[in-house]
Formats: structure tokens, sequence, C-alpha cells
């Protein structure tokens, strides 16, 4: 009994190391017509700026980015480039985010 809570232990310290490990991407509003509320979310990720595929965005990632940036939530998920196209690198793509996360990493 006492061996498998320690077990259990162990195997709970070493996902908290895990978590203090990750790194916050840092993101950007950019793009046409965009402000510091509404914007082509953009990360920068290994010394530049790149964007995110809007294939699977929705307002979980939205919101996620919102927090990010110091907001409660967002109010919409825009797609299809809505704030032009970005250049670069797309540095995520495929996001299925549930929405309780604090950060894109």
């Amino acid at each position: 009994e006492l061996g498998q809570l320690q077990q259990q232990a162990d195997e709970h310290l070493e996902l908290l190391q895990d978590l203090t490990d990750v790194s916050v991407v840092p993101v950007r509003l950019a793009g046409t017509n965009a402000n510091e509320v509404q914007g082509r979310v953009e990360v920068y990720y290994d010394g530049q700026w790149g964007t995110i595929c809007d294939d699977n965005w929705d307002i979980e990632e939205a919101n996620i980015v919102c927090r990010q940036l110091g907001f409660p939530q967002a109010n919409e998920a825009t797609k299809h480039a809505s704030f032009g196209e970005g250049t670069g690198t797309i540095w995520l793509d495929d996001l299925d985010c549930i929405g309780n996360e604090t950060s894109l990493s």
C-alpha cells in the first residue's frame, strides 16, 4: 500500500515537472484592420513571427489567445483570413483545444 502511494506520488511529481518545463509561445494580433482587440493571430517561435492555420480555428482557441493577451474571453473567432493572409511559416496547424488552456504552447 505504501509503495503504491509512493509510486503514484512520483508519477504526479513527474507530471508537475513536465508542466513547469512548458514554455508559453508569444502571440500578437496583426493584419489588415488589426488593432489591440482583433486581428490575425501570429505566434513567435524560433526567432520569427509566423501564423496559425485556421482550418480548425474556433472560439476555444480564440478564448485562449485572448487570455494570453489579458482579455477575459473572445467575442468571436473569425476564419478564412479575415485579417489578410499571413506570411512566413505556419507554426501551428490542426489546433484542437478544449478551451481551458492558459496559453497556446
